[in-house]
């Protein structure tokens, strides 16, 4: 028998409103997704949130695998969270390069309760190479949001250490805190085997794994994600997690299931129960994983 464990509710719940983005990053599954491109119709939307009124969650986010500003609906979805959760905090994290001054100005007339940047990079040649966008209109667009916030939405920028910033880290740290802003490092992952980390995770990085193994911390223990985080495709279809980006593994479909019947279902109990039992080196995708939750 596996050990029970009562799930009540996720905490965070991740509707994927578009599957495609403007940014080519090694370190991000998009660019090589398979599945087709697909953006999520607004009454799909609507309904789930109209779900989560019973879950309340404490935060939803708009937004999986793609840019959430290359998303047309993305303000009527926000403002649809706002409506329908009014006491849910509403998380983006974004690239910054499609955020203009009327999409700001959007932005600005709702309530946002987080928006991470993903810059990456201190230089603007390094910003090319890992990402592929215009490092200037990037810090343009940052400059601006800082500018016209003035402190309404909270705000961070984040840097996933790689080869092509390999040096870059920690100027990228001291520029940001000169300026007041909380400046983040993020490890690697390789999102269910869709980024090599043989070819881009930086020395530091493979250092950093070696010593998580050494100590103990394998991926035979219980992952938080699955008693906390719901993920949702932008097709209606329920992945295992945020790391299963291609969808290998589904565990419901909000087309026909509610969210509370989807995370309490038999698939997502099944899984836990794996994890709970010290079994998670058998599950696809989790037997791999390199994400420590």
């Amino acid at each position: 028998m596996y050990p029970a464990r009562p799930v009540l509710k996720p905490n965070l719940v991740q509707v994927e409103g578009i599957d495609f983005c403007n940014a080519k990053c090694g370190m991000c599954p998009v660019p090589v997704l398979k599945r087709a491109k697909a953006l999520m119709k607004m009454d799909l939307f609507r309904k789930i949130i109209q779900d989560c009124v019973e879950v309340k969650p404490l935060q939803v986010m708009p937004f999986l695998n793609g840019e959430p500003f290359l998303d047309p609906l993305i303000f009527e979805r926000i403002a649809c969270i706002n409506e329908l959760l009014p006491n849910t905090l509403v998380k983006l994290i974004s690239n910054a390069e499609l955020l203009d001054e009327r999409k700001l100005d959007k932005l600005l007339a709702l309530k946002v309760g987080m928006v991470s940047f993903s810059v990456n990079a201190y230089s603007a040649k390094a910003h090319r190479e890992v990402m592929g966008l215009d490092h200037g209109k990037v810090m343009a667009n940052i400059d601006r949001f800082i500018e016209k916030s003035q402190g309404r939405i909270p705000y961070k920028v984040t840097f996933v250490s790689q080869k092509e910033n390999l040096f870059e880290e920690q100027a990228f740290k001291d520029y940001w805190h000169q300026r007041g802003v909380r400046a983040t490092a993020l490890r690697l992952q390789d999102f269910g085997g869709h980024v090599d980390l043989g070819k881009k995770d930086s020395l530091q990085g493979r250092i950093r794994r070696l010593f998580s193994a050494l100590q103990g911390q394998s991926n035979t223990h219980a992952c938080g994600k699955l008693f906390n985080h719901l993920t949702v495709m932008a097709d209606g279809r329920v992945n295992l997690c945020c790391f299963d980006a291609e969808g290998q593994v589904i565990v419901g479909d909000l087309n026909e299931q509610s969210v509370m019947e989807v995370w309490n279902g038999e698939k997502l109990d099944g899984i836990r129960r794996m994890h709970l039992a010290g079994k998670r080196p058998e599950l696809p995708l989790c037997g791999t994983c390199t994400a420590m939750y």
